[in-house]
């Protein structure tokens, strides 16, 4: 399974205080009101890479709390991967524009696409998502978005991988981890 991590979603009681606050955290208070009829919610990207931040709304009963959410190519499998090892399934849901709100977001997205993605079919779904919770009970969200937002997220072949320098600093905190924690494990009584 590959996965890619697409965006942060802040589940606040006040999504507009919270939006201030985490637009000072990024030096930037430019939200976007996203196209939702469901919460009051806000949307910016904070990196190059497709990451965006979301502020919503609480629905009732949900205590705050920030929600990691990852692409993945088939949400399916990634489910029943995740599940095999400790995983569980709490919810899934569609991600997509109210039918009142979608010729209007068809029109930008339309516009957008044709520098990024010219042959992409704009659709009033984003994706398909699944909301889950880790073996310590955190949660996560897994969406596989639909091909027309692949350039956004910078997921699918607009994916970017791992540079050489990034994997060799990783393979090098591997061994030096294997290293000191081989000598300490030989050290103790």
């Amino acid at each position: 399974m590959q996965a890619k991590l697409i965006f942060l979603n802040v589940l606040a009681a006040d999504p507009v205080r919270s939006s201030r606050f985490y637009g000072g955290l990024f030096g930037a208070d430019v939200f976007a009101q996203s196209l939702t009829d469901k919460t009051r919610a806000f949307h910016m990207p904070i990196s190059s890479d497709g990451v965006d931040l979301n502020i919503a709304g609480l629905f009732q009963g949900q205590p705050p709390r920030i929600i990691p959410f990852f692409a993945v190519e088939n949400l399916r499998a990634a489910v029943q991967e995740l599940t095999a090892v400790g995983g569980r399934h709490v919810a899934s849901f569609p991600v997509d524009i109210p039918d009142d709100m979608f010729e209007q977001f068809r029109s930008k997205a339309t516009t957008s696409l044709r520098k990024t993605d010219p042959q992409a079919q704009v659709s009033n779904k984003l994706g398909d998502s699944t909301l889950m919770l880790d073996p310590d009970h955190n949660p996560i969200g897994l969406i596989q978005l639909e091909p027309f937002v692949h350039a956004h997220y910078r997921w699918g072949k607009f994916r970017q991988p791992l540079t050489e320098s990034q994997v060799e600093d990783h393979m090098a905190a591997i061994l030096t981890a294997q290293e000191v924690f081989h000598v300490a494990k030989s050290a103790r009584p």
